[in-house]
């Protein structure tokens, strides 16, 4: 079974269920737990080998980091499989802290990633580039039958 962003998981009905109380004392250097799809990952021993740095993750303990989780790991496939042996626990499903502004944004990027919206499209960068190549050449062409006078800059804006 995979989440909205990708995460496998498996079994998750004998996961103990946590409250945002219970999450937050374990957002200390020495323990880190954070949130992510309403599921609850110990971080604590990754996040020493956490390839943006131990930092990061101490940032985000006690927190719910789904939002950063999707901005920085491009293939989630990849990096969930580091996630599902961190797995403690669920989210206590009343203690939903989402704001509307949030789910509103989480909606819009799960639409525009559907959209295909996210993924670089190579024609288009080619024709941009022909685009850029084709202006330079007339720059150039200006420049050497009609001279580096005002008239020519008035004249060619």
């Amino acid at each position: 079974k995979m989440c909205k962003t990708g995460i496998q998981v498996n079994g998750d009905d004998s996961l103990p269920v946590y409250s945002w109380d219970e999450i937050r004392k374990h957002a200390t250097k020495s323990e880190q737990w954070i949130v992510i799809e309403g599921y609850v990952y110990d971080v604590t021993t990754w996040s020493k080998k956490h390839p943006g740095g131990q930092r990061l993750l101490t940032n985000q303990a006690g927190q719910d980091s789904t939002d950063a989780w999707i901005a920085f790991h491009n293939d989630k496939k990849a990096v969930s499989k580091y996630l599902g042996a961190l797995r403690v626990g669920k989210l206590r499903e009343d203690e939903d802290m989402e704001s509307e502004l949030i789910k509103d944004f989480r909606d819009l990027r799960r639409t525009v990633e559907d959209m295909g919206l996210f993924k670089a499209s190579i024609p288009f960068f080619v024709f941009i580039m022909i685009h850029i190549f084709i202006l330079e050449i007339i720059g150039w062409f200006t420049v050497y039958f009609f001279g580096t006078s005002w008239l020519t800059l008035l004249v060619a804006s």
